[in-house]
């Protein structure tokens, strides 16, 4: 696997809300940009391996794809990983937490492509990978003003 983005965020709020809160994967387009729509794909719980996602996302230069994503590992507050079957790039989306404090989470989010071919992955890097970085800043700033400003619970 190759990495794509990778970008970390203290937030402060318990771990509990927002882990609770990133593995239900239809709240994903409220904090991720470039997210058309996102919705459960089977009937298994957000969390469980397995759990799939039928998500519409912009893609460059300006079309959109769906994808299914598959839930294939969740640690009960401190990771989750997702796949997507979207040929060439095959991505994976890490999300890690950890405990600072009591109150604050650092995040850590990151995609990487699963392509074999290196000639393939070199290209899905160059494509994506700045593409990705970019909304990736975005969505954690996001993230991190609906679990810090909001006076309603985000779970």
């Amino acid at each position: 696997m190759s990495l794509l983005a990778r970008q970390s965020i203290e937030i402060q709020c318990p771990i509990a809300p927002l882990f609770t809160y990133v593995i239900n994967m239809e709240h994903f387009g409220e904090w991720f940009p470039e997210v058309v729509t996102i919705r459960s794909h089977n009937d298994r719980n957000h969390g469980d391996v397995g759990k799939t996602y039928l998500e519409t996302v912009r893609v460059p230069p300006s079309e959109t794809a769906d994808i299914v994503i598959e839930v294939v590992r969740c640690e009960l507050n401190q990771s989750f990983t997702t796949e997507g079957a979207f040929e060439p790039l095959r991505p994976r989306m890490t999300i890690e937490l950890e405990p600072v404090t009591p109150e604050t989470v650092r995040l850590t989010w990151a995609m990487e492509t699963r392509a074999t071919d290196p000639e393939i992955r070199d290209r899905m890097v160059n494509l994506f990978g700045p593409v990705m970085s970019a909304r990736a800043e975005t969505a954690l700033q996001r993230l991190k003003a609906r679990h810090e400003n909001s006076s309603e619970p985000v779970a």
